[in-house]
């Protein structure tokens, strides 16, 4: 490394003089294009939380800033969160029939995973499924096992409720089901079961 420094910077090679960086450019983030980090008065900003209060005040004050009458009156009706809200409400309507699925068509056999207790997935001692305490955490091949049996049986036993009558009763398309079990699964991760729908189970029941 030092022969090589030496090599392209001779030690009688003249050195220019150190110049003062000017006074409205920051010496250690200098650049061709003139960008510069600012006066000291920026290390003053507020910080990120501060910043969002004071900008959600002024939103809660005065609305969405650059809209015109007619634009506000065109956005009025969009809901907040609403999204988010029906994600939600697919979420829960999957689980519930998840689990009377099971209640009406496992017997004894998984019937022990139905009976409501404490969750381990949550610290404030709310109930739930034991089905979560069972198959929530670390995957193992017994869980994957009980798992892949209830998409299973939810893949025989789910059928269209909407939609032309004619329709209505059919299995779902692959497609649909896939959907759905999607959906059910982003709630089941967030209540502590590590499996993944596209990597753990029988392509019979997702693909």
């Amino acid at each position: 490394m030092a022969s090589l420094l030496n090599s392209d910077f001779p030690q009688d090679a003249p050195q220019d003089a150190p110049q003062d960086a000017p006074e409205d450019q920051c010496e250690d983030h200098d650049s061709e294009d003139g960008d510069n980090c600012g006066n000291a008065s920026d290390l003053d900003a507020p910080l990120d939380v501060d910043l969002a209060a004071q900008i959600l005040s002024k939103l809660n004050k005065s609305g969405t800033p650059g809209l015109n009458e007619d634009e506000k009156k065109r956005v009025e009706g969009c809901k907040r969160g609403k999204n988010k809200s029906e994600c939600t409400q697919k979420q829960s309507s999957h689980e519930k029939k998840f689990f009377a699925t099971m209640a009406e068509h496992f017997g004894r056999t998984l019937a022990g995973l139905l009976p409501m207790v404490k969750a381990n997935y949550s610290s404030k001692g709310i109930d739930d499924r034991q089905f979560y305490n069972t198959v929530g955490g670390p995957k193992t091949p017994e869980k994957q096992t009980m798992l892949n049996a209830c998409l299973l049986l939810c893949l025989a036993k789910w059928t269209k409720t909407h939609g032309p009558i004619e329709e209505r009763g059919k299995p779902h398309q692959p497609s649909a089901f896939r959907q759905m079990i999607k959906e059910l699964f982003s709630l089941f991760h967030k209540k502590g079961i590590q499996c993944k729908f596209d990597l753990d189970f029988d392509d019979i029941a997702l693909r």
